[in-house]
């Protein structure tokens, strides 16, 4: 899908994005009051030393298992009948996540807590999120189109609709991936660098 595809399909689905953004935004919320109410006094962050450790795949496993865990929710809800929820709570989660990181980065270093935020979520915020994002409206289309009465020819096209979907799943399950190396390899040499100048 290319960038002009990318927009037209944003904005052919305007509704599913403003709401989906909404349940991120409610999760950010979530997240950022948790941490600073229940959390703050028993937990705070130190920054590692600027020993750049080896790669290891143990790291690269847990990195892929938290990127890929939305992807997988999202597609396992979009072909259930409570799908629709399902694929909300996911991005609640996600927003939940992202509240808590930056909420007791700002909490432990103060200022110093924004850059040490945005260097933490670079990775999943301007690639992993906009992948979630379409693949969350062609997840909640799928399930409309599953489980709500249709006309006889759109259910014809189901069947292939199904095919390029499970499809796209598995695409975006390797370009998942394939970010999971790069978002390891970037914490194992780079994002120790970039802490040692907020220390």
């Amino acid at each position: 899908m290319n960038q002009t595809q990318l927009f037209y399909h944003v904005s052919q689905h305007k509704r599913i994005v403003i709401s989906l953004l909404v349940a991120l935004f409610l999760g950010i919320l979530l997240g950022s009051y948790l941490s600073v109410t229940y959390l703050t006094d028993h937990l705070t962050l130190t920054l590692p030393n600027t020993h750049v450790s080896a790669w290891t795949l143990k790291m690269y496993g847990l990195i892929l298992l938290e990127n890929a865990w939305v992807f997988i929710v999202i597609y396992i809800g979009s072909l259930s009948f409570i799908g629709v929820p399902l694929i909300y709570f996911g991005w609640l989660v996600l927003g939940m996540r992202i509240g808590y990181t930056v909420a007791i980065c700002i909490s432990t270093f103060q200022l110093r807590g924004v850059g040490i935020a945005f260097s933490v979520l670079i990775i999943d915020q301007l690639i992993l999120l906009p992948l979630t994002c379409c693949f969350g409206v062609y997840a909640l289309l799928i399930h409309r189109q599953l489980f709500f009465k249709h006309a006889p020819a759109v259910a014809a096209q189901l069947s292939t609709k199904l095919r390029q979907y499970h499809y796209r799943f598995i695409v975006y399950l390797i370009v998942v991936a394939l970010l999971s190396v790069l978002e390891s390899s970037y914490y194992t040499y780079i994002y120790p660098y970039i802490m040692s100048v907020f220390s």
